[in-house]
């Protein structure tokens, strides 16, 4: 007889994901004693309906729930549905034989007696040829192509869940799953829906699955699994996106269709090692040849071995007692996954360890079969299974600490901390039994004892280097072998580097300034330092993945996100306390059974894999000498993205070694080194590097911004990439870094530059600040968001873009690179002086009939026939500016932006950033960038030629290109516009000539399509071009052919030089003075140097001091009516400072509109915000001559 039903059939569909079996389960079995419960769950791919008196349960939902009398007898008959077949009643390939379940045997009827609970699973497969199996060449090493035949394919159609598509793998990939409950990827990873890795025996193909969307990973889905493959060909981790279904947009990411995204460009945002080829700014890596390699990228995966996130956390092992082992029972247990057939069918497909454990090992884990508890994974030291709440923990006591997380020794007391104790080990396929688990394995596999991927990897980055930061050509590959082989040895006495044999010639001054001032012992000390801190951050990383309150990977506002502890530890004796007493005992129950304890703030409490006495001193040595050339060493150790600047390789660094010599030497010998060859003994190899090292660029040689962007690229894009995830969601979205690659015809680097430039005007703004603090407090402390700190080469390559460099060109024109080199450029056209992704400004040279040629140029070595500048051309951002001859009337100058012409007055703010303003010479204009490039224009009125003639001075210029532009280590000139090298000066004047004059002069000469002059109507640059100015020895210098209103004048009597001198002495600078007294001296003009000393004072105005802001502090939380207050500061030059306040939102970036209109001398300002919003505020000081500075940049939330 049946009892009435005492819960609604369809109950369990109304509860939450993921918990709904559980709660049916606690109420079904909670009815009266006399009274027992059954509960059917269909399992398989297949579809099906199960049938009773009371139960009508189908593959997707139903009435599978009912309690019976004790008495009664229940027939259950199972009937398969479109088309698929019955496997059977309870089929488990990990099934535990030591219990019985309910039902049995493949029969379509099972009939049972209702005198204790029943849990019954019948299994329903898809028809035959449903799922095919994807059958790869190599069933370790499966490659995008195979994948990418496979989905197109219209016979695999119906592989469109992660779970068929799991299915029709080769079978290695179900064996030894790995559950990351806390992930930082773009994938989602939670304790309740925790991210799943899924491993080929050799660890070449692994695939990774999110497996529910979350608010907190914007674009991860269920039916998208991210697949890690390392290509042999081009010893390089590829990571692609597998779409098994057509996906609508999700958050930042636009629409997809069923295929494979080969390369994807979100996943190498935390896996790029990224160099960029720097003198073209092309997307792709430096390797040879060019850019066949879009991305060079990691595998994210700590030393091991012990992984924050991962489930169990220590060193794979299910501590009995323990939160992770209440995880584990849930997450395995099918029942679990009742209401949500997708991951059901998922987890179906995972065993819980791989075949071949001995009968009676400890380690096997099973599933108790029967009764309320069917499902239930079992363990070996289950006393009572099945298990449903876990017993005490027992360890080791007398252990205790105080630690509490977050690099916080504690204040209080400390508490107990069992140690050790019964546990079992969850295996990888490639390694059953033994002591080493699924995590160990997985790193071993990439990058260890038994793999060398990312060895290879490395090896192959280092012998394909060949440009150093700032674009100069180098060749690292003696260098690298020579510290490989132990050729180089620390003299920590003398605090320096010496060769064995002795011998060693490079400046090692180059390499200490390059690396922030830190010799080799600093370095040592710092690489020291930052390796010892990764257990620190293992256990600083667990803390959240047990507990997430306060984790900065959550949005806020956003769905709650439970730990470990909140989702499971009712099932512990604990409970759900989430005390640090508790967080303790989970995080330190492994004892220091291998390796040494942590020499951190956590006082010995976890174990330190790390071999410090044979890593730390190479690795420091590749540091001291690789980073400065450009090599990623901050990306050689698989610590996940910014913990790779940890440079941790547990034991295994002596593979890394190996690898690299066999690299190094096989690149030597079929791209030999002249005067070395095998077997490379370090006799052979310390001349070579000397020979190598020879040519260093200055040690303040400003970078190009592919140097910055490289940095951006390896250790900003992953939060600050435009995908919109925890924590940059969180507090601010506009700081987006990555390079557009999707805008045909724009350079890819033109979006982030723009970006980044408001963030870095100077040393006071927030980019320089925030890479510098020292705190690492996410993500109000230092960034990368949590540490560790970039390396100080990359702060030194960030800080010198942001100084940058002060060019010029001056008189008839006298060049200044950006290395301070000066030449002589006298030709007749329209040229670039300078260019970078954001910034271009280009001159016209007119040229001047003079008695004679002036010169020789102590830098070319050539006399010539002098030029003028008489009009320059600026784009700021999408501006263009110009300043030249009024078309109608050329004794006035007309100033014009995007081609209309404009009143200057004192200041005129630009739209996108940057502005112009009047300098305090007479006709003279200052253009400042938005990121602080001021270009200050000083002209003059020559009556007797009627033209206007310009002196222009760059301060803080970024740019490296153009004749301005940096002079390569080896070379005489700048590079040529495609990137090309003229090399050094040649000897015979003649071929200097055809160099400079028309390989050099065509290079930068604008046409048609790149000008930014404004031009009367039938006129363009080739109106301005008289070819062959200068000719080479010429005797006198006429000009033949009259320009656009520049009449042709007889030329001035020159001038004696001694009277010239009388002229320019004035004049400061003894460089320019000497050109001062040429220029007058040729042209016979004496107003020559009164622009020369009109234009050094204004380009010589000291800019004030830096104010200092007082209140609100950084990050409070103010009301919406806020009083601002700062600090007045002073200026070198006497003059009076005024002050604009600035405040705008986080989300949004810096302009001059969002500060006060005009400078006062206040030193407040009371402002009404909008409530509930952020923002940044700064203030910028002025001199009214030019000159200005800003404060650091504070946040503050508005209530």
């Amino acid at each position: 007889m049946r009892l009435k039903r005492r819960i609604p059939s369809s109950f369990h569909f109304n509860l939450r994901q993921g918990l709904g079996g559980l709660l049916v389960a606690a109420s079904l079995f909670g009815v009266t004693a006399e009274a027992a419960a059954l509960k059917v769950m269909p399992m398989g791919l297949g579809t099906g309906t199960v049938t009773a008196s009371g139960i009508a349960c189908t593959s997707t939902g139903g009435d599978c729930d009912e309690a019976y009398l004790a008495t009664a007898t229940v027939t259950l008959t199972a009937a398969p549905t479109g088309g698929s077949t019955f496997g059977g009643w309870n089929t488990d390939a990990d099934a535990d034989l030591l219990s019985t379940p309910d039902c049995s045997g493949v029969a379509l009827t099972c009939t049972l007696t209702m005198g204790v609970a029943r849990s019954v699973k019948p299994v329903f497969h898809l028809p035959a040829g449903t799922i095919n199996p994807l059958v790869p060449a190599v069933a370790s090493a499966i490659t995008p192509e195979e994948i990418a035949a496979y989905l197109s394919n219209p016979a695999n159609a119906a592989t469109n869940t992660v779970a068929r598509f799991i299915s029709a793998l080769p079978v290695e990939y179900r064996q030894s799953a790995i559950l990351m409950s806390r992930s930082e990827s773009l994938q989602t990873g939670t304790a309740e829906h925790p991210r799943i890795l899924l491993s080929s025996r050799n660890a070449r193909s692994v695939f990774s699955i999110g497996p529910v969307p979350h608010a907190s990973y914007p674009g991860s889905h269920p039916d998208v699994i991210e697949y890690m493959q390392w290509d042999e060909a081009t010893r390089n981790f590829r990571f692609h996106e597998i779409i098994l279904t057509s996906i609508p947009a999700m958050g930042t990411l636009p629409p997809r269709s069923r295929s494979i995204e080969k390369d994807d460009v979100k996943c190498s945002s935390c896996h790029s090692t990224r160099n960029v080829l720097n003198r073209t700014g092309v997307p792709g890596t430096d390797g040879m040849p060019v850019g066949v390699i879009k991305t060079k990228n990691k595998p994210n995966w700590d030393p091991y071995d012990s992984w924050g996130g991962m489930l169990p956390f220590n060193r794979d092992r299910l501590y009995q007692g323990s939160v992770d082992t209440a995880a584990f029972r849930k997450l395995f247990n099918p029942w679990t996954w009742r209401t949500n057939r997708a991951i059901r069918q998922l987890v179906e497909q995972l065993r819980l360890q791989p075949p071949g454990l001995a009968a009676g090992n400890a380690n096997i884990i099973t599933r108790y079969r029967g009764g309320a508890n069917d499902g239930t994974p079992r363990f070996s030291f289950d006393t009572s299974p099945p298990v449903t709440a876990e017993p005490i923990p027992a360890g080791s006591p007398g252990s205790s600490t105080a630690y509490s997380f977050n690099g916080l020794v504690g204040l209080g007391l400390p508490t107990a901390v069992p140690r050790g104790g019964t546990f079992i080990t969850l295996f990888h396929l490639s390694s059953v039994g033994g002591s080493e688990g699924r995590g160990v394995q997985l790193f071993d596999l990439l990058g260890g004892l038994d793999g060398n991927l990312n060895q290879r990897r490395i090896a192959d980055e280092v012998a394909s280097h060949r440009w150093a930061t700032g674009s100069v050509y180098v060749d690292p590959r003696p260098l690298a072998l020579a510290i490989t082989k132990s050729c180089l040895v620390i003299n920590a006495a003398l605090n320096t580097v010496e060769s064995s044999p002795p011998g060693l010639a490079v400046n090692l001054g180059f390499f200490t300034a390059r690396n922030g001032g830190m010799g080799i012992n600093a370095v040592r000390a710092d690489t020291d330092a930052r390796t010892k801190s990764v257990p620190r951050r293992k256990a600083d990383i667990q803390r959240f993945n047990l507990d997430r309150t306060g984790d900065v990977y959550v949005k806020t506002p956003g769905p709650a996100v439970n730990g470990i502890i909140p989702q499971y530890g009712a099932s512990t004796t604990a409970s759900t306390d989430t005390s640090l007493a508790r967080l303790r005992r989970e995080v330190f129950r492994r004892p220091i059974d291998l390796g040494g304890a942590d020499a951190t703030v956590m006082g010995g409490m976890l174990v330190d894999r790390e071999i410090y006495g044979t890593n730390t001193t190479p690795v420091a040595l590749y540091r001291y000498f690789l980073e400065p050339l450009g090599v990623s060493v901050d990306k050689w150790s698989m610590g996940v993205r910014g913990r790779s600047r940890a440079y941790g390789f547990a034991d295994v660094f002596g593979g890394y070694l190996s690898a690299l010599e066999q690299a190094l030497a096989a690149s030597l010998t079929a791209e030999p080194v002249a005067g070395l060859s095998a077997p490379f003994d370090c006799a052979a190899l310390i001349p070579a590097v000397n020979a190598t090292l020879a040519s260093l660029p200055s040690t303040t040689a400003v970078p190009t911004y592919t140097d910055v962007q490289r940095i951006f690229n390896k250790g900003c894009v992953e939060c600050h990439g435009g995908l919109d995830y925890p924590p940059y969601s969180n507090y601010g979205t506009f700081l987006n870094l990555a390079e557009d690659q999707s805008t045909p015809g724009v350079s890819p680097l033109t979006q982030p530059h723009g970006i980044a430039l408001a963030y870095a005007s100077s040393l006071t703004g927030p980019l320089y600040d925030r890479i510098t603090r020292t705190g690492e407090d996410c993500p109000f402390g230092m960034m990368p968001c949590g540490g560790p700190p970039l390396s100080k080469v990359d702060i030194e390559t960030i800080r010198r873009w942001i100084v940058g460099a002060n060019p010029s060109t001056w008189g008839d024109p006298h060049l200044t690179t950006m290395d301070g080199v000066r030449y002589d450029f006298q030709s007749a056209g329209e040229f670039v002086l300078l260019r970078d992704p954001g910034m271009e400004i280009q001159a016209r040279h007119t040229p001047i009939q003079t008695d004679q040629p002036v010169g020789p140029d102590k830098h070319t070595g050539l006399t010539a026939c002098a030029s003028l500048t008489t009009a320059v051309a600026v784009r700021v951002g999408p501006h263009r500016i110009t300043y030249q001859m009024g078309a109608d009337k050329p004794e006035l100058l007309e100033l014009r932006v995007d081609g209309k012409p404009v009143q200057l007055g004192t200041e005129l703010l630009l739209p996108a950033g940057g502005r112009i303003t009047s300098t305090p010479a007479t006709g003279g204009i200052q253009i400042e960038t938005p990121g602080g490039t001021r270009i200050i224009v000083t002209v003059d009125w020559w009556a007797h030629y009627h033209v206007w003639y310009m002196n222009v001075g760059v301060q803080q210029s970024r740019a490296t290109e153009g004749l301005l532009g940096t002079i390569a280590p080896g070379n005489w000139l700048p590079a040529l516009s495609d990137g090309a090298l003229l090399g050094a000066r040649p000897t015979d004047p003649y071929e200097r000539y055809i160099a400079l004059y028309e390989k050099f002069e065509d290079a930068w000469r604008v046409t048609k399509d790149t000008s930014l002059f404004d031009y009367a109507s039938g006129f363009s640059t080739e109106s301005y071009t008289l070819e062959g100015w200068p000719e080479y020895k010429a005797s006198s210098c006429r000009v033949e052919t009259q320009l656009p209103g520049i009449p042709v004048a007889e030329p001035l009597k020159p001038i004696p030089l001694s009277e010239a001198e009388q002229y320019c002495k004035e004049v400061a600078n003894d460089d320019r003075r000497r050109d001062c007294i040429h220029d007058v001296s040729a042209t016979g003009e004496p107003g020559f140097a009164k622009v020369y000393v009109t234009a050094e004072k204004v380009e010589g105005n000291l800019q004030p001091g830096v104010p200092g802001l007082l209140v609100p502090k950084e990050n409070e939380v103010s009301s919406a009516t806020v009083t601002f207050k700062w600090e007045g500061t002073y200026d070198k030059d006497g003059d009076t400072v005024l002050y604009r306040h600035c405040v705008w939102g986080v989300d949004s970036g810096f302009t001059l509109k969002e500060c006060t209109s005009k400078p006062t001398q206040e030193l407040g300002r009371t402002v009404t915000l909008e409530s509930g919003k952020d923002y940044f505020w700064k203030v910028i000081a002025e001199d009214g001559k030019g000159g200005s500075t800003e404060s650091n940049t504070w946040r503050l939330t508005a209530k």
